[in-house]
């Protein structure tokens, strides 16, 4: 009778979870052999056991790849979903390049030019009339030795790259340091603005002396401040003319306190109106609605679509 009774006490193992719970597409169509070994995926369609993991194994279903065997029996739906999957990825990409690429455009610093020589061949603040300057190509290039043959060529290629890794690990210290030193949220340095500086600093070149306080409270304050007014300016002039959209959002800070913000999109820029505290009452329907329609009445209900 005892043994029964710890029989019955004996709570029941779930059994493990074979797929991965990223909700990524390749889910659909493989599962893990081992709950233990995240790498080894075996396909539904042909059994074949993918060991690169759920990246690798979409490329098996869809046959992107020759250096992955691809799947001889999934359907033509199930390669068009992988297949679609994959380009949204790289468009994804695609837009994240090209933006990386127009906030470098956006970076403007004038150029010097001392007895007719242009910024391009004396870098702003280098005590050197030949200062070695570091380009994209830099990485895989070298200076041109027609003496040197093909491997010797080859180990310097794989050399340069090697120390182009090494110049990028070396800076990146520096502003490790400083995030680290005086507390930097590390998401900070997901900014625009942040990424824009440091292509400012890289176009100005070594002596790049950075603001001092005064000159942050005062000039460049009031300079940044006319700058916002006038992109303020610019999305008042768009929201009379195109009209514009309400959005909220929710979050809570540091002191645990709800926080609810209002914001104005028109012509694809979004801009902040005002936030406020609701840690004591529930965002219920009725909340956000009287949020929503003092926003569109201080905005002008014209204007909102």
């Amino acid at each position: 009778m005892e043994a029964e009774a710890v029989q019955q006490q004996v709570p029941e193992v779930p059994p493990p979870v074979l797929i991965g719970n990223s909700g990524d597409v390749g889910w659909k169509y493989g599962k893990y052999c081992d709950p233990t070994n995240k790498s080894k995926i075996k396909c539904n369609f042909c059994g074949h056991i993918s060991t690169g993991g759920i990246f690798r194994f979409k490329q098996h279903v869809a046959d992107l790849e020759n250096s992955v065997r691809g799947c001889k029996k999934a359907t033509p739906e199930a390669i068009a979903d992988v297949k679609k999957h994959f380009q949204r990825i790289e468009e994804t990409k695609s837009r994240k390049r090209q933006h990386e690429q127009d906030l470098r455009d956006d970076v403007h610093i004038t150029s010097a030019t001392t007895q007719g020589t242009s910024r391009e061949d004396v870098c702003v603040g280098s005590s050197s009339t030949e200062p070695n300057k570091l380009g994209p190509m830099d990485r895989y290039v070298r200076p041109i030795d027609g003496k040197s043959s093909k491997e010797e060529a080859l180990r310097q290629l794989s050399m340069n790259e090697a120390i182009f890794k090494e110049r990028v690990h070396e800076a990146s210290q520096y502003v490790a340091r400083w995030v680290y030193t005086h507390a930097i949220p590390f998401n900070a340095l997901d900014n625009d603005e942040f990424r824009q500086m440091c292509e400012a600093v890289g176009k100005f070149g070594p002596g790049y002396e950075p603001p001092s306080q005064y000159e942050l409270r005062e000039k460049l304050l009031s300079e940044e401040y006319a700058r916002t007014k006038s992109l303020l300016d610019d999305r008042e002039k768009q929201k009379i003319k195109l009209g514009c959209t309400i959005m909220t959002d929710a979050c809570t800070d540091m002191k645990r306190r709800s926080i609810m913000n209002l914001c104005m999109h028109c012509s694809g820029r979004t801009s902040f109106i005002r936030s406020e505290e609701t840690s004591d009452v529930s965002h219920t329907a009725e909340v956000i609605f009287d949020l929503v329609d003092r926003g569109i009445e201080e905005l002008g209900p014209e204007h909102v679509m």
